[in-house]
């Protein structure tokens, strides 16, 4: 994976600014969590999508340790109720230099929740997730989330064994739905990005 320079980090966060998107910047994955969880204190109902990210630094543990109303994904009728929480978590595939977020989904409700519904959407990632441009990043997502993604869910597509995508047909293939949000309503999404130890990023 290539090392992410500061100096790549600053012109992405001011890329995501003009492109209205929030950005908090934090030098741990903790103060992350703590940032995010903070603001969920009075939430009416919290929605989230798979995200190995948000899993991995701890927040969804939190959240449940602090009794929030959290609706998983991992039921129709949860992924549903989701779209109509106030806030919706979730990680990202890829964030390009030029402030946009690029997501490929399965079943589609992580995508949609992103472009409409929840009243607020927290976007969590690794500055791991940052590559140069919109066809870096879906070359990203097809020789590492995808891939990754399909071994963790325990998926028989080819990219298990190739760990590569090669735009199968199989019926279990997760990589169904492409989204790249460039310019969202403002005030609506906001990403709390944090720095990661190379070799260590919290998720992909």
């Amino acid at each position: 994976m290539i090392p992410v320079s500061n100096k790549l980090i600053e012109s992405t966060i001011a890329a995501l600014k003009h492109n209205n998107f929030i950005v908090h910047y934090f030098a741990t994955p903790e103060m992350a969590k703590t940032e995010v969880l903070k603001r969920l204190k009075n939430a009416s109902g919290i929605g989230r999508g798979g995200s190995i990210t948000i899993e991995n630094i701890g927040l969804i543990d939190a959240i449940k340790n602090e009794r929030l109303p959290l609706w998983d994904y991992k039921t129709a009728e949860d992924r549903i109720t989701s779209l109509h929480a106030e806030y919706y978590l979730t990680g990202t595939n890829a964030i390009t230099s030029d402030g946009k977020l690029v997501n490929i989904d399965g079943a589609g409700n992580r995508v949609a929740a992103m472009c409409y519904g929840p009243k607020y959407v927290f976007v969590v990632s690794g500055v791991s997730k940052i590559t140069l441009d919109e066809t870096a990043a879906l070359e990203r997502i097809r020789t590492i989330a995808a891939p990754k993604n399909a071994i963790r869910l325990g998926r028989k597509t080819p990219c298990v064994k190739t760990l590569c995508c090669v735009d199968c047909d199989s019926p279990e293939r997760i990589c169904r739905k492409i989204l790249i949000l460039s310019k969202p309503e403002p005030e609506r999404i906001t990403i709390f990005l944090f720095n990661e130890i190379p070799g260590r990023e919290a998720g992909f």
